[in-house]
């Protein structure tokens, strides 16, 4: 029974650190060896791995942004236009689209709809 605990205990402990690299659970459970079906009743039975798995996975996700960050820092370096527009529109305020107000939309529809009926 102990031996049970402590592969469970080591296998609980192998998936938290695969969603500290890649927060996708059918990912995180092939490369640890855990069946997902065990994940997902661990999950529901284990409050304390619940809140472990929140944390690990939060931090994958901070790290696909830092990776996702430094490859289009990458193509900007490289010049490549699609990349420097997005992160510019984005980031910039100078470049950001803005968002029309309700009345700009209204004039729009009503003029758009005129044109129509001519």
């Amino acid at each position: 029974m102990n031996s049970e605990i402590d592969s469970q205990a080591t296998s609980k402990a192998k998936l938290i650190d695969q969603f500290k690299a890649m927060p996708i659970v059918l990912v995180a459970c092939e490369r640890a060896g855990v069946p997902r079906p065990n994940y997902y009743r661990w999950i529901r039975d284990d409050a304390t791995f619940r809140k472990a798995v929140e944390k690990a996975k939060a931090e994958g996700r901070n790290f696909l942004n830092d990776l996702g960050e430094a490859q289009m820092v990458g193509l900007m370096k490289d010049k490549n236009w699609p990349s420097i527009k997005y992160y510019l529109e984005h980031h910039h305020p100078s470049y950001m689209k803005k968002e029309k107000s309700e009345d700009q939309r209204s004039k729009l529809k009503i003029i758009m709809l005129h044109d129509r009926e001519d």
